[in-house]
């Protein structure tokens, strides 16, 4: 039956019927996911299909089985053209999102409790907030693809227990009242039947459990697969006349969505409780990931100076962690608030310092001196991480031995921690351009980063003059020494709020820190432009004079970008000094978008190295 049933797959995916040959593979995957032809299939699929970090997964859990398929015909497959419909569909599941749709997708999953289905879950990404904010969560699709990519993003956050299976949403196969949460995100507006949908959350959902429903607001998202227009009063009436409850409205920081949940009322479906390994049969087995190693030690060093409003908070947090070898250094930095006695109940978990005020910089540089973890990570007081932040970076870790930082993205929350504002997330960069990036900007979330310990000793201490961006300064010296690697799904909640920063003797307010940080990022790059070479920063400028004119043009900037000029002009001069003689020049988009910025930079500040950036601009626009 097997060996039929995979021929059958075959012939359903060169017509074209991608549906029907995934369910067929899917299901014999639930049951043999460890056969070499089932796997391969898959593989080879999902690679045909341009799922190639998918594909990739499939082939390494074959080697790594040691099984191999001898006598396959199944390369033709690579000779095949998808339907015009997939490709669609591949765009739509891989695509980066959008900053307002990730905010409705992380709001959304700040809603999830316990045991999670979504159902349409698109490429996973409420699921995986959701699991990494402690929720067990599975996710339904009716297109493979969907299904696919939802997988290898479990996979890529070492998550198991973040499920996914390829269903019709109007005929689950699940039993009655098996969730907590039931998420219909973005589904109600695809469909002939809402009500359908919505019985079926209802069924699937406890008695007393959370259905929750986002549709776009009104015509703020055009789609041409969206057959239903929704407006709050549509979706009210539609919810009210099939659950019969009330919906409680979420206000978004974006207007395109309406977000809402309704408490499930009592039915008649019989609640029964699972076991959870025989519930899991439901879906597809995760992606294989090697087992976690705990015994690497994580020190967690928070700096606190007068946030006794929030600090249990973020304590709270990291001792909800699932990852438990931690040893906790909180650093009370003078705090004249009620910090002690809100540390008092924390006494017996923590290891306890104080020292007079003197800023965040010499309140972490003491907390490194009683670290003994093989990990820090530098936690500020007035935020909060998901819980399961450090099991998936020290997963990361382990898998790949060679990294040294880790960073990851976040949820930019209100003051209360309830509301999602923007989602931040990182730049993937090669190794080789992280330290010249970090000249533009600092592009890691320094709340996300988690380091091995033997990179801050050799980075050395945190620069104390420094009230704000300490961390930049301490993530370019970093950049120099290690290998740096993301994980692109949020993992904390950064606070934003209106108090004070800063030490005792230099506090300042919310509206102030663009100048704050203007002012000590002109301390940073100073430090930079002494100590660092630009071979340093641009290795590949040292054979080669075009590189090195636009090394010039980009530190340049960066110095002109933090008020530097007499560093600016220098490197302008000396670029210019290249050019000479060598006639027409090829310059990247990027140097030529820099030179315009440079040369509006300089206007009143000096003309002369205004007029010699204007002239590298006309040197490009002659080669045109």
């Amino acid at each position: 039956m097997k060996k039929n049933d995979l021929l059958q797959s075959e012939e359903y995916f060169k017509a074209g019927n991608l549906s029907e040959g995934y369910r067929i593979l899917f299901s014999l995957y639930k049951k043999y996911n460890n056969d070499p032809g089932v796997l391969t299939r898959l593989g080879l699929y999902a690679s045909a299909m341009g799922l190639n970090n998918a594909a990739k997964i499939y082939f390494q859990h074959i080697l790594n089985s040691s099984c191999f398929v001898q006598g396959s015909s199944l390369l033709n497959i690579y000779n095949f053209s998808p339907p015009e419909s997939f490709s669609y569909s591949l765009y739509k599941y891989t695509r980066p999102k959008k900053d307002d749709e990730l905010i409705r997708l992380a709001q959304t999953s700040l809603l999830c409790r316990g045991k999670v289905l979504e159902m349409g879950c698109g490429s996973g990404e409420i699921c995986i907030y959701a699991a990494l904010n402690g929720c067990t969560a599975f996710g339904i699709d009716n297109n493979p693809l969907a299904v696919e990519a939802a997988r290898e993003k479990a996979w890529q956050c070492g998550l198991e227990d973040a499920l996914f299976d390829l269903q019709d949403f109007t005929r689950l196969n699940l039993p009655d009242s098996s969730f907590d949460t039931v998420v219909l995100a973005e589904v109600l507006e695809h469909v002939s039947q809402p009500s359908l949908i919505l019985s079926e959350a209802k069924r699937l959902c406890r008695p007393g459990g959370r259905i929750i429903i986002s549709v776009p607001n009104g015509y703020a998202v055009p789609d041409n697969e969206h057959i239903r227009i929704y407006n709050k009063n549509i979706l009210r009436d539609q919810i009210l006349e099939t659950t019969e409850s009330e919906p409680q409205w979420v206000n978004l920081s974006t207007e395109k969505w309406l977000l809402c949940y309704v408490k499930n009322s009592k039915n008649t479906a019989r609640s029964e409780k699972h076991n959870t390994n025989d519930f899991k049969t439901y879906f597809l087995p995760p992606h294989p990931t090697s087992e976690l190693d705990r015994s690497g030690k994580v020190s967690i060093i928070v700096p606190t100076y007068n946030r006794a409003e929030y600090l249990p908070h973020a304590l709270d947090s990291i001792f909800q962690q699932t990852y438990k070898n931690l040893e906790v250094i909180v650093v009370n930095d003078g705090s004249t608030d009620s910090t002690e006695q809100v540390l008092d109940k924390y006494k017996e978990k923590i290891i306890y310092l104080t020292k007079e005020n003197g800023g965040k910089s010499s309140a972490v540089n003491l907390g490194l001196k009683y670290a003994t973890g093989k990990y820090v990570w530098i936690f500020d007081d007035d935020d909060a991480a998901l819980p399961r932040k450090l099991e998936v970076q020290i997963r990361k870790f382990q898998s790949d031995k060679s990294l040294g930082l880790i960073h990851t993205a976040a949820f930019c929350m209100d003051k209360k921690l309830s509301k999602v504002l923007s989602v931040w997330n990182p730049l993937k960069l090669p190794q080789k351009e992280i330290l010249k990036t970090k000249l533009l900007g600092c592009f890691f979330h320094g709340l996300t980063v988690i380091a091995k310990k033997e990179y801050f000793d050799q980075a050395g201490p945190w620069d104390e003059r420094l009230i704000r961006a300490q961390d930049y300064d301490m993530w370019i010296r970093m950049a120099k020494i290690c290998k740096i690697d993301i994980l692109p799904f949020p993992t904390v909640m950064y606070r934003m709020h209106d108090g004070l920063r800063g030490e005792k003797d230099n506090r300042f307010s919310y509206t102030e820190i663009p100048k704050k940080t203007l002012e000590y990022e002109r301390i940073i790059f100073k430090k930079l432009y002494q100590r660092l070479k630009l071979d340093d920063i641009f290795p590949e400028a040292k054979q080669n004079t075009n590189k090195q004119i636009e090394a010039y043009i980009t530190r340049a900037y960066a110095m002109a970008k933090r008020g530097l000029y007499s560093e600016c002009i220098k490197d302008v001069n000396a670029a210019y000094s290249l050019v000479q003689g060598k006639g027409l020049i090829p310059l990247s988009l990027q140097t030529i978008n820099l030179l315009r910025l440079l040369a509006k930079s300089l206007t009143g500040i000096n003309p002369e190295a205004a007029q010699k950036t204007l002239f590298f601009l006309q040197m490009v626009a002659n080669c045109k």
